[in-house]
């Protein structure tokens, strides 16, 4: 699997009013569909230029990447490209990510329905910037948004 960086250009549709994504070429969505992994990450926030470019990256087969590095407007990137990319993009990093420990929740929902009051470290366990079991904030790095590389 290898990291892909695609350019795109965006423009406000004339009969939609809504925005249209042009990809390069020989770029094929239904192909990249079938050989992905992960979401496509794209730059959204980020003021576009005066061309209107902007980028996405997506993690794809060894096969695919290969193919689609030979257009000037995508390229394969290195582990530490995607990560500068992730780190200053935006978009993904205004996403939230939460993660839920089911049990730790449903046993303080029951707490609080018996009409018990939950002590400050209960509370802590529903506070997603606090470090403790229940709901956690995630922090958006390539392996969790992109999944762990494999064999392509």
């Amino acid at each position: 699997m290898q990291y892909l960086l695609i350019e795109y250009v965006k423009s406000i549709s004339t009969t939609t009013r809504g925005s249209e994504f042009r990809y390069p070429t020989t770029f094929d969505a239904q192909e990249l569909e079938g050989e992905r992994r992960g979401p496509i990450l794209y730059d959204f926030i980020k003021p576009l230029d005066a061309s209107n470019r902007g980028q996405c990256l997506v993690l794809v087969s060894d096969r695919l990447a290969a193919k689609y590095d030979r257009d000037s407007a995508m390229r394969i990137i290195t582990d530490a490209e995607a990560d500068a990319w992730i780190a200053a993009n935006q978009t993904v990093q205004s996403m939230s990510e939460y993660r839920v420990d089911q049990d730790t929740v449903q046993a303080l929902q029951l707490m609080i329905a018996s009409g018990r009051t939950l002590s400050s470290a209960e509370l802590d366990m529903i506070d997603p910037d606090h470090p403790r079991t229940g709901i956690r904030r995630a922090r958006r790095d390539r392996d969790s948004l992109l999944g762990i590389k494999g064999p392509g």
